[in-house]
């Protein structure tokens, strides 16, 4: 599958997620609660619908 990416910052869907789950994994940092994983995430920028 060929994710493209739908953030200014040019994260895929799941690609942001993958260092952080190694963090948590490690020990470098705590688990987040639903609440502060979903703050963390950029607003997705759909792309317009041609009429």
């Amino acid at each position: 599958m060929d994710l493209k990416p739908i953030s200014k910052s040019g994260q895929t869907a799941f690609g942001g997620g993958i260092p952080e789950l190694a963090k948590v994994q490690s020990g470098q940092r705590q688990q987040p609660s639903v609440e502060e994983f979903l703050a963390e995430i950029e607003p997705i920028e759909w792309p317009a619908l041609a009429a």
